[in-house]
């Protein structure tokens, strides 16, 4: 019920990050979460998008969340009318900030020239991948994402309404790129290529 130009301030993203922590990844009980580190910048440059900033914003409230959570539990725990019944629950999870190359590289682990290391050491430490690689690996992460979205029940994926509506245009765009790999030719001794189509206001680049 936010309106859209309200969706995105401090007020609206608070409420967001403390619910999708305390009523979606809590409650799986879950040892350790991992937080892939949110990137200020986009293929090098040197504006900062709007878009950019929200996710950020969302990323340090989510941080926030769980170092508060932690701490209360930690309170409660150490006080001895709480000792009792928290002694069977189990440790608040452990966070672990991640870099953002090194999660391309566990998605897209198994195929050729890519390892899978899961250590802390691994998956913080920055690397400086070409140009061209970061270009391949980022139409590899495509295809693993359009797989993911195209047999949904197979990868114990289901969609709301809206989300599955987000699916669909996903996996239209992602047709038609493949498609206009195709159908280059030459009119007029000019090499053209087929111009991608916005489907639904989702623009081709999304």
């Amino acid at each position: 019920a936010t309106d859209t130009k309200d969706a995105f301030t401090p007020a609206s993203l608070s409420k967001i990050a403390y619910t999708l922590v305390s009523r979606t990844l809590l409650p799986y009980n879950a040892s350790t979460f991992l937080i892939e580190r949110q990137r200020f910048r986009s293929g090098g440059g040197s504006a900062v998008l709007e878009w950019t900033v929200r996710v950020n914003t969302l990323e340090s409230m989510i941080w926030a969340v769980l170092e508060t959570l932690k701490h209360q539990e930690h309170q409660q725990c150490s006080t001895l009318t709480l000792e009792a019944t928290h002694s069977n629950r189990d440790a608040f999870p452990d966070v672990f900030d991640v870099s953002p190359q090194r999660v391309g590289g566990f998605w897209m682990a198994g195929k050729a020239g890519v390892e899978l290391n899961a250590s802390e050491a691994a998956l913080t430490a920055p690397i400086s991948p070409t140009r061209a690689a970061k270009s391949a690996d980022k139409k590899e992460k495509i295809e693993v994402v359009g797989q993911w979205l195209s047999d949904p029940s197979k990868h114990g994926l289901s969609f709301t309404a809206e989300a599955d509506e987000t699916r669909h245009a996903f996996l239209t765009v992602q047709k038609r790129r493949k498609k206009s790999k195709g159908k280059k030719g030459q009119v007029g001794g000019e090499e053209t290529v087929a111009e991608e189509v916005p489907v639904d206001g989702v623009e081709a680049e999304s």
